[in-house]
């Protein structure tokens, strides 16, 4: 069992490699790349590469590849890109024809088929002359004239001209072996190759070195010759590339780069003129371009797979740790890194050497933790299943179960404190032995001890843990799932509040107070339990939500969600590293420090960043228009524009130059004077649109703004939209005089027709209302002799049946009434407690009439009378009358008849009921019994009703009831009149 442990635990795989890859991006087709086969790039003054390529010219502005051709250009390829003082790039093609690019346009300069001989030619421009090397010699065109003038060098008899550059403001080239100057029309000899060059076929690249000059001489071999102060010396070819061809030679920041058929190689010369290879780049690839931006991004062309872009030469991949995920670093030593791996893989690194050591634990399961205990020379491993714990000093590994799942480890001189998944304990190391070892050394792999390893411990706390920090008063900050704790040195603790709210921690580091990475809150600088100052986007973090902190002497390193940063403690400064910067991702599992750089883990690999050199400078983007459309159609870019007010629709779109820019670019504009603040445009959209501007005098500004950067420069737009003809002031003054025009008019014939209106208006109501009291007075003096008609014959029935005590009583109550009558004729409304005490009367005499027979009560509400209310006259008596006369007086006995009077709503409400024998068998009855005379009580009620509503805005409104028992039998009915409620006057016409 013993033996099969050890085979699993110590399967070695030990890789020492030295190397380490710059980041490297590669534009293919999925970026718009339109060719794989690259000759020449070179970068414009507006910052635009060009492309010289097997399929053409092509601009890249960052995002889109724009092709350039001539109607009269032979064949597809052009080489040879170069760009003049005006900013103009010029370039040729393989059949002797050159052609400049202006106004974005292609322009035929020049053509030189009949004088190359079916040979590229090469050229130079300088301030005033197109300089072409042919065949036939040197051939000087004037940019401005055209005017031609051959030169030749007699000095050797030879056809070759060839690798013009300037140097010290002269003209120099190889003519045959020999380099050449030429000044004021002569040639001066410099040096001959001649020993060099073994065969005809052979190719001479200068390079200019500061003040000195550098050749590579290739004939069959490789060759460098120096030139320093006007001394020659020959430098050793370096053995890595002496079988290569170079395509091209690129000095920067005293490195050379050399782009040749088997990659790029950095050197640098040192003080014995000697090369040392400082890195190599695309092995195996057959480069044929170096170009650094102003961005500063080298662009490496190929002649097989387009394009590749290195973004920052301070950040590179550890190719001995390509394959590995790391998920937890610890420093050991000044120059060592302890790992362990996602698979259960544990190691150690060497940064100087750039060596990497790495052994498997039984388990694959994920390594948590590994953490070194400087003060018992141990090493603490945590997976998900496993725990172990290294003895540096007898070399040997220990089980202890105890480790597993740790989410924090950390060491203190007397305990180790363990989080896990549900509870913090602190393990104990009294009398543990320790080791005393001056320096600890990791040399080999360690063997297995089957000896378990168990600690002593005490629960802290019974809650899940994330991680923990100890400073050197013995101060502890503990993050949990609730909340961050802080424990004094004398146990005591407690909860960390930010804003009121608890704090999650997701990494904590320890000066004298704490710092603390949060999930939302941001950066925290903790004093004990006591923000002191807090950081978020608004000082400068590039997102508030935080991962994994790394201290740095006076910086921290923090990683979040949109980047990496560097914070500087005593300015509260920070710098900035994004994908734009070379960045491949921003999800990190760790980080460490160590030395000049920082170490970096993640699922893509682990990343070497120099703590200096990867920050770039700034560089302030620089924008400009690209097109102006009004209505649609297409304008020459200008500074001002004068616009219609009817066509005033304008679009205009506006871009930057510069790799990699979309994602880290925001775009900013405003419309003054109707924007004061700028504008961030929707998703970095390049776009605005203004459908309808207003007549005025508008500047539209925009501006890009880097992410990790300030903003550039603002480029500006005039737009004057011209006021419509109806804004004119001579508009305005014809309007003013034909309105003044129109008022006189309108107010003469307003006048003529409200005076005519009025009289009109006046004469009908004066008839409508003369026509109204007429009709009304009718009716009362119609409805007046009804009743009498009525009371009469009672009292003849009286008098025939010689009842003349009744009679008289009859005939005192009947003259009473008709006195009322006659006065409550002479107007149109009545006080209430009148037209009641009438009716009471009315009551008493069809009692009287009914012998008895007839029982009737008023029911008026509290304090009715005394509010003075006014109704119409003569109103409720005839609907009392047709109660009697219709429901009653075909009822032999138990006559009964309830008058309400009450105000609801303001309204005054007045109920008849009578409990005859209803209205349906009251129409029975009169069917088959002849009338004496017509009744007519209900049908002038009915009209008087219609004709006092005319004149009301608030009517009156009668509803009849028809009363059934529980048989559904007619008992009744029951009649209810509204009267909008009228106080305190009457109406006398």
């Amino acid at each position: 069992m013993k033996t099969i442990f050890l085979y699993l635990l110590f399967i070695i795989s030990t890789s020492i490699l030295h190397a380490q890859t710059p980041i490297c991006v590669q534009l293919t087709e999925k970026d718009g790349l339109p060719d794989y086969e690259i000759y020449d790039l070179i970068e414009d003054t507006k910052g635009f590469v060009w492309i010289a390529a097997n399929k053409g010219l092509y601009r890249y502005d960052g995002k889109d590849f724009l092709h350039f051709n001539h109607p009269n250009k032979r064949g597809l390829s052009v080489f040879g890109l170069k760009l003049d003082k005006k900013g103009r790039v010029w370039c040729n093609t393989i059949s002797g024809q050159i052609f400049y690019i202006e106004k974005e346009q292609m322009h035929l300069f020049a053509d030189f088929q009949d004088n190359i001989n079916g040979k590229l030619p090469e050229f130079i421009i300088d301030d005033e002359k197109l300089i072409v090397l042919t065949e036939e010699g040197i051939i000087q065109l004037d940019l401005k004239t055209r005017k031609k003038v051959v030169i030749k060098d007699t000095s050797i008899i030879s056809s070759m001209y060839n690798a013009p550059f300037f140097y010290n403001d002269k003209l120099h080239l190889l003519h045959g072996s020999n380099l050449l100057s030429y000044q004021q029309k002569s040639f001066s000899k410099l040096k001959s190759f001649k020993t060099l060059l073994s065969s005809g076929n052979y190719k001479i690249i200068p390079l200019e070195l500061s003040d000195n000059l550098l050749f590579s001489i290739y004939s069959n071999q490789i060759f460098f010759e120096y030139y320093n102060h006007n001394v020659w010396s020959r430098i050793p070819t370096p053995k890595e590339i002496e079988h290569l061809q170079i395509n091209q030679l690129f000095y920067h920041n005293k490195e050379i780069w050399m782009a040749t058929n088997k990659g790029v190689y950095v050197y640098e010369l040192n003080l014995n003129a000697q090369f040392f290879l400082k890195r190599t780049l695309l092995i195996g690839e057959n480069c044929t371009k170096v170009l650094r931006d102003k961005n500063l991004n080298f662009w490496i062309s190929t002649l097989d797979n387009g394009i590749f872009v290195l973004p920052n030469l301070g950040i590179a991949k550890v190719n001995s740790l390509e394959h590995e995920i790391i998920t937890d670093f610890e420093y050991f030593n000044s120059n060592t890194l302890l790992f362990g791996t996602i698979d259960g893989k544990i190691g150690w690194f060497d940064s100087e050497n750039l060596k990497t050591t790495i052994f498997s634990l039984p388990s694959q399961a994920k390594v948590n933790k590994v953490v070194f205990d400087s003060y018992r020379n141990l090493i603490y491993i945590s997976q998900e299943n496993k725990g172990y714990v290294w003895n540096i000093q007898k070399n040997e590994i220990y089980n202890c179960p105890q480790l597993s799942l740790a989410k924090t480890l950390l060491v203190e001189q007397d305990a180790l404190i363990f989080g896990t998944y549900n509870k913090c304990v602190k393990f104990n190391f009294n009398n543990f032995e320790s080791y005393s070892v001056s320096k600890s050394i990791l040399n080999t792999i360690p063997k297995n001890n089957p000896t378990l390893f168990i600690f002593k411990n005490a629960t802290i706390r019974n809650k899940r843990t994330y991680t923990a920090a100890k400073n050197k008063e013995n101060e502890y900050w503990i993050s949990y799932v609730d909340n961050l704790f802080y424990y004094s040195n004398d146990s005591t603790f407690k909860k960390v509040k930010h804003k009121n709210k608890p704090v999650f921690a997701v990494d904590i580091l320890t000066d004298n107070d704490a710092w603390v990475s949060t999930f939302e809150n941001g950066l925290l600088l903790l004093n004990e339990d006591q923000v002191k100052k807090s950081y978020t986007t608004d000082e400068g973090l590039l997102s508030n939500y935080l991962g994994k902190i790394q201290n740095d002497s006076s910086f921290l390193w923090i990683t979040t969600n949109q980047g990496l940063q560097k914070f500087n403690k005593k300015t509260n400064q920070f710098s900035n590293l994004l994908k734009s910067d070379g960045l491949e991702t921003y999800d990190y599992y760790d980080m460490q420090v160590i030395g000049d750089y920082l170490f970096l883990s993640s699922r893509k690999g682990v990343y070497r960043v120099h703590k200096q050199n990867a920050f770039k400078k700034n560089i302030t983007p620089d924008i400009f228009f690209t097109t102006v459309e009004v209505n649609g159609v297409n304008q020459k870019i200008k500074e001002k524009y004068d616009l219609d007010f009817e066509k005033s629709s304008i679009k205009i779109s506006f871009n930057i130059t510069g790799f990699q820019k979309e994602a880290f670019i925001d775009y900013e504009y405003r419309l003054t004077p109707l924007n004061k603040d700028w504008q961030k445009t929707d998703n970095g959209l390049n776009v605005l649109r203004y459908n309808s501007l207003s007549a005025g005098e508008y500047a539209l500004e925009v501006r890009a703004k880097h992410k990790n950067g300030l903003p550039s420069q603002k480029k500006t737009i005039s737009l004057i939209v011209h006021a419509p003809f109806w804004k004119k002031w001579w508009f305005y003054a014809s309007l003013a005089v034909a309105f003044l025009l129109l008022i006189g008019l309108y107010n003469y014939y307003r006048n003529q027709k409200k005076t005519r209106e009025q009289e009109l208006t006046l004469e009908k109501t004066k008839v409508e209302r003369e026509l109204l009291f007429s009709q009304l007075e009718n009716l009362r003096s119609q409805m007046n002799p009804h009743f009498i008609f009525n009371a009469l014959n009672s009292i003849q029935e009286y008098i025939v049946t010689n009842e003349k005590d009744m009679a008289s009583t009859y005939l005192v109550k009947f003259s009473r009434l008709i006195r009322m009558y006659l006065d409550h004729s002479r107007t149109q409304d009545v006080l209430l407690q009148n037209e009641i005490k009438a009716l009471q009367l009315y009551l008493d005499l069809e009692k009287d009439r009914f012998e008895d027979t007839l029982e009737y009560d008023i029911q008026i509400q509290d304090n009715l009378i005394s509010q003075n209310l006014y109704i119409p006259s003569l109103f409720i008596q005839p609907y009392v009358e047709n109660a009697i006369k219709h429901g009653l007086l075909h009822k032999p006995s138990n006559r009964q008849l309830i008058i309400k009077f009450y105000i609801h709503d303001n309204l005054l409400f007045c109920e008849i009921f009578d409990n005859g024998v209803g209205r349906v068998e009251a129409l029975k009855i009169k069917s088959v019994r002849p009338e004496n005379h017509q009744s007519f009580a209900t049908s002038a009620n009915e009209k008087r009703v219609n004709l006092l509503n005319r004149m009301r805005q608030n009517k009156i409104k009668v509803f009849i009831e028809d009363l059934q028992d529980e048989n559904g039998q007619a008992c009744g009915t029951k009649v209810i009149i509204q009267i909008p409620i009228k106080k305190n006057e009457s109406n006398n016409n």
